[in-house]
């Protein structure tokens, strides 16, 4: 007969004494003997019945985690009244999806070593939460708040409206990768339309609200005082016209110095192309260096090298292109009447 030392076992690895005592009858040919094996229980697997929040309303965050409430587990699973809760400490729980408006929450193990709880606790292990129903949630929407603006270079246009597009809005709450912007606020320069640099804007926030990706997640708050940066207005480039065909002539004279009518033809058929409204600039041509490109009355001809600046009082709001500051216009000499001109180049 070989009997064995029991006695209830907690889940893990036991060592069991025993002994074999030999009947009568065969002891001539057995020995008692005693000695130990290593017998091992496994924990009971325990399911999760059901789970409730601390709170079935969060502030978007972008994690979509709410905090549990409690933890209730399925007792059919539990054997003779054993000491054994779920630890809600150890659990956590995940909408899906994690925007705001109304979401399904999950429940999810936070510390598999910490979500059993109880004296008995170490004879079970938790199963599988897949199967589990996720319980109802809200996330609402986040408060942010903007906190400064800042602004790039506006070329003069003559208007003091600033376009949104040159703000970059810097907000105080925004979730860190979340795409948001504002819209609708509208901006101006303080004191004047004029080019200058570091000038002050003035901001209006009354019809503002958030545009972008993330914008259904958040909250403007009332806009109080911001920080507002400063602009800087630059010069409009302006371009020089030719009229239409036109061309400086002269009738030959053996040189290729411009006649005082070629001057005022000239200043006549070039004018600027881009100024604002009735702004008061204008075109001035400086002919001291300028000539035509060959005294031959044959052939394509220019006057060249004319210096073009601008005056006026708004001239300090423009800039030509740096190409037509020395300026060409087609030009042709014409031979004098009763000449006989030969065009050397046919010979």
């Amino acid at each position: 007969n070989t009997t064995f030392d029991l006695a209830p076992m907690d889940a893990g690895n036991h060592e069991i004494s025993y002994t074999f005592e030999p009947d009568q009858s065969e002891q001539d040919r057995f020995d008692k003997a005693t000695g130990a094996v290593i017998a091992t229980v496994n924990p009971k697997p325990i399911s999760v019945q059901s789970f409730t929040l601390a709170s079935d309303t969060v502030e978007y965050d972008g994690t979509g985690v709410f905090s549990v409430g409690t933890v209730t587990l399925d007792q059919s699973n539990i054997l003779n009244n054993d000491d054994v809760q779920a630890n809600a400490a150890g659990f956590t729980a995940k909408a899906s999806p994690v925007n705001a408006g109304p979401v399904y929450v999950s429940l999810a193990v936070q510390d598999e070593n910490n979500v059993l709880t109880g004296d008995d606790a170490g004879n079970y292990e938790l199963k599988s939460l897949e199967n589990l129903a996720p319980v109802s949630g809200t996330i609402s929407p986040k408060p942010i708040s903007v906190t400064e603006v800042a602004f790039g270079s506006k070329e003069y246009d003559g208007k003091d409206e600033i376009l949104e597009d040159l703000a970059t809005v810097t907000f105080d709450g925004l979730v860190g990768g979340d795409e948001v912007e504002l819209a609708g606020a509208s901006y101006r320069l303080k004191d004047s339309a004029a080019v200058g640099d570091g000038k002050a804007v003035e901001a209006d926030f009354v019809n503002a609200s958030l545009t972008g990706a993330a914008a259904d997640n958040y909250t403007l708050t009332p806009v109080a005082n911001p920080t507002l940066g400063t602009v800087n207005v630059t010069p409009k480039e302006l371009t020089v016209q030719v009229q239409k065909d036109f061309k400086a002539t002269k009738v030959s004279d053996g040189d290729t110095a411009l006649t005082e009518d070629n001057k005022t033809d000239i200043q006549a058929a070039l004018s600027l192309n881009g100024v604002v409204g009735q702004d008061d600039v204008a075109l001035e041509v400086d002919f001291s260096s300028a000539a035509y490109a060959s005294i031959s009355p044959f052939g394509n001809n220019s006057v060249q090298n004319l210096s073009l600046s601008l005056s006026g009082a708004d001239m300090g709001n423009y800039k030509l292109k740096q190409e037509e500051t020395t300026y060409k216009v087609d030009a042709e000499i014409t031979a004098n009447k009763g000449e006989e001109v030969v065009d050397l180049s046919q010979l």
